[in-house]
């Protein structure tokens, strides 16, 4: 693709037109998630769109986990969205592990991870840019950090959901040779990562998350990202481009 968003942007509509989603896997190209939403009529509002860090994964059928689903909210007690947010989305699936505000230890957390069959984070995280092997989630006593969650034994989870600043960003994903929080998920076994690329403000996430469970992405993180992305950017909120689907639609 050409190196500018905006021209990535107009051959990719071109090319693809009667598509109706896109895996795409960026290699090493630094303008791959901006080209999906530049331009009046984004990209990632035409087609639903999942990044794979490689193209294989796209073929991968093993079978998901049935664990209980487990949600942590607002482990550091200071993001009001992240605490009700957490409360709602517990409200939305069934028979979820609930891990608020103290309760979030990396402990309980590490303990909870395993087997789960879904995971929803609404929290801190906090991206290292020049190692990435130190990026992490913020838990009530501590961080979980990439050489941690590598560690746990997740196998499986259909959908994990890191609804806080950073926990997808572009560098780590589109760098061969570095990793990150949603990379470490996958290697555990999830199928899907719902994460971001830059600082969300805490209530857009909380709008977003709504719109997302509420439009089935529990199931199809794809669709739910983009009917979220509709949603937002339709009243406004310019947080709309900042959630991605990093593993399988």
């Amino acid at each position: 693709l050409p190196a500018g968003a905006r021209e990535a942007g107009a051959v990719l509509k071109a090319r693809v037109a009667r598509a109706a989603h896109l895996y795409v896997v960026p290699g090493g190209y630094p303008h791959g998630f901006k080209a999906f939403t530049a331009d009046e009529a984004p990209a990632a509002l035409r087609w639903t769109v999942a990044w794979l860090p490689y193209a294989g994964m796209a073929a991968d059928r093993a079978a998901p986990t049935d664990g209980p689903p487990l949600v942590v909210g607002d482990p550091n007690h200071d993001l009001r969205g992240a605490y009700v947010e957490a409360r709602w989305v517990a409200g939305q699936l069934a028979g979820p592990a609930v891990l608020m505000r103290a309760q979030a230890t990396v402990a309980r957390v590490r303990a909870a991870l395993k087997g789960a069959g879904h995971v929803h984070f609404a929290g801190h995280g906090v991206l290292a840019e020049r190692d990435p092997w130190a990026a992490h989630l913020q838990l009530a006593d501590g961080l979980l950090d990439v050489t941690d969650l590598l560690t746990v034994g997740l196998t499986g989870a259909p959908v994990v959901v890191l609804s806080g600043c950073e926990t997808g960003v572009d560098a780590v994903l589109l760098d061969d040779s570095a990793v990150g929080l949603s990379e470490a998920f996958l290697a555990l076994g999830a199928r899907s990562v719902v994460a971001t690329d830059r600082p969300v403000a805490d209530g857009s996430a909380l709008r977003f998350m709504k719109a997302f469970y509420g439009a089935g992405g529990a199931e199809r993180p794809a669709r739910g990202v983009q009917a979220a992305a509709k949603a937002l950017r339709a009243a406004g909120d310019p947080h709309w481009a900042a959630f991605r689907v990093i593993g399988l639609r």
